[in-house]
């Protein structure tokens, strides 16, 4: 190979090289792009509770609750109206639980024969084991009962329990009667 050619070959691959550690190693210049997603078209809420359809129904960007109750078919006549803002708006995954009004107790209906109020598990002072013990809790639903009480103070009645992420109606049966609140 002629002399000329292998210097020529060396300066080129020099150049290549040393442009390609300018290139690794210098800081990026100009303003960041930042990408979004682009805006949900449809927001998926789940309704429950004392309305007339539940489930879970796609409503458009920029609906309140009263439309995601309405897609729901409205509400059931023991449907309690008085701790829900129809006006909010929705979020996407969002949940909304309307609670039903319930008859006020009677000595006959208002615990088993077979429990005292003492012996029922306060949900506003019991601990993670205590929460753990009851029937369809575990250790999930101990968990999101203890953050849902941090987060919102203590519970006023027992069916607040239904507002829990995962206590659902049927969880809800099966503790009714072995919960208390004070």
């Amino acid at each position: 190979m002629k002399d000329w050619l292998r210097t020529t070959l060396g300066v080129v691959i020099g150049i290549a090289l040393m442009a390609f550690i300018q290139l690794t190693t210098s800081q990026p210049r100009g303003t960041p792009i930042t990408i979004t997603p682009a805006p949900t078209a449809v927001l998926k809420v789940q309704v429950n509770g004392s309305v007339n359809h539940p489930g879970v129904y796609d409503l458009p960007p920029g609906s309140r609750v009263q439309d995601a109750i309405s897609a729901a078919g409205g509400f059931l006549p023991d449907a309690s109206m008085d701790n829900i803002n129809l006006a909010r708006p929705l979020k996407d995954g969002e949940a909304v639980h309307i609670l039903a009004i319930l008859p006020p107790a009677t000595e006959a209906t208002s615990l088993p024969a077979s429990q005292t109020t003492s012996s029922l598990i306060n949900i506003n002072t019991a601990g993670f084991q205590e929460l753990d013990s009851l029937p369809g809790i575990g250790e999930t639903r101990a968990a999101a009962i203890l953050q849902y009480r941090t987060d919102h103070g203590n519970f006023v009645t027992i069916d607040e329990l239904l507002q829990v992420p995962g206590i659902t109606r049927d969880v809800f049966e099966k503790l009714k009667d072995l919960i208390r609140v004070d």
